[in-house]
């Protein structure tokens, strides 16, 4: 949490990323034969990780600006999220049908629809590829957090 007049730079962005780092990495390494366990610490490490960075994220923008736009700034966050997550869904759907892995989707999705079930094995060696460039995109966010200039959080907006 950052109270009044503690630093507000990339180090709290890049502390929350890390920990979204290290939840996706541990996914890259989920197989069929993971314990629900690891499963549920990866997700729960995803979760916290992402849950404190969009609030040190929203605080740095408003931060940022003057009073009178931080309205503005918040709204460009939420924005950028939107959009962000509407083309990481498609970068990662790419990736997941480029990787040579689109004959066996077809496959899987014809094997549930005729068998009713599709292996864990096979589900979750399709999603290491999409864990993978999860953890390559979080770990460039971070290197470019790092550069944000030092600034002390206001109390007020005024």
């Amino acid at each position: 949490m950052v109270a009044d007049g503690e630093p507000l730079d990339g180090a709290a962005q890049r502390d929350d990323l890390v920990v979204i780092l290290a939840g996706a990495s541990v996914l890259t390494q989920v197989g069929a034969d993971s314990s629900n366990g690891i499963v549920t610490l990866a997700m729960v490490l995803l979760g916290v990780g992402m849950g404190f960075n969009f609030i040190t994220t929203a605080l740095a923008a408003q931060n940022a600006v003057d009073h009178g736009y931080v309205g503005v700034a918040a709204a460009l966050i939420n924005f950028t999220r939107n959009i962000g997550a509407a083309v990481a869904g498609a970068v990662l759907g790419a990736i997941l049908t480029a990787g040579g892995q689109a004959d066996e989707i077809r496959r899987l999705l014809a094997a549930h629809a005729s068998a009713g079930a599709v292996s864990s094995a096979q589900l979750a060696d399709t999603y290491t590829l999409m864990f993978a460039a999860v953890s390559v995109s979080v770990a460039i966010a971070a290197v470019f957090l790092s550069m944000l200039e030092y600034r002390t959080f206001r109390a007020t907006i005024d």
